[in-house]
């Protein structure tokens, strides 16, 4: 999480809040102040700024923050776990193998006894996100992991109440 201790960018939110509910002559005044704020903002240079801007605009190449896959996983064979410090669990317990149900859906996920991270197989996942795994840590995070290993951040959408 970001927070703007040195209120910077709070003119940045006056202007547009001015922009948004104000009149010709505010709002001419107010993109002023925006642009300014925004140019003075992303000026400072701060670390905390920069991270703000990266974090915003994250990639699915970017898998700084992203977990190690273990060595042993092979993207094919959900089958095969993915090295020896991991085992199957779903809510029946432990497993050796992957349990799936009548409709062949794996009930379950390879879970790391160490660390209590876990690898989900979705293999059979329809277009436009296509064949992937879920993966997990221990803190609640989570990735869709690709053919290539590459892993994308899964991002959980608030529900609004109505």
């Amino acid at each position: 999480m970001y927070l703007d201790i040195s209120g910077n960018f709070a003119f940045l939110l006056l202007g547009i809040v001015i922009t948004i509910t104000g009149t010709q002559i505010l709002e001419l005044a107010a993109i002023a102040a925006s642009v300014t704020a925004l140019i003075w903002w992303i000026d400072s240079g701060s670390e905390n700024t920069v991270k703000a801007i990266n974090n915003i605009f994250k990639t699915e190449e970017d898998t700084s923050d992203s977990p190690s896959l273990p060595e042993g996983w092979d993207f094919d064979d959900p089958w095969k776990a993915p090295d020896e410090d991991w085992g199957w669990k779903n809510k029946e317990g432990w497993s050796d193998t992957p349990v799936v149900d009548k409709d062949g859906k794996f009930v379950g996920n390879w879970v790391n006894k160490k660390t209590g991270n876990w690898l989900h197989p979705d293999l059979n996942h329809p277009k436009p996100i296509g064949p992937h795994w879920d993966y997990g840590d221990s803190k609640g995070n989570k990735w869709r992991v690709d053919k290539n290993g590459n892993m994308t951040p899964k991002i959980a959408i608030p529900k609004i109440p109505y």
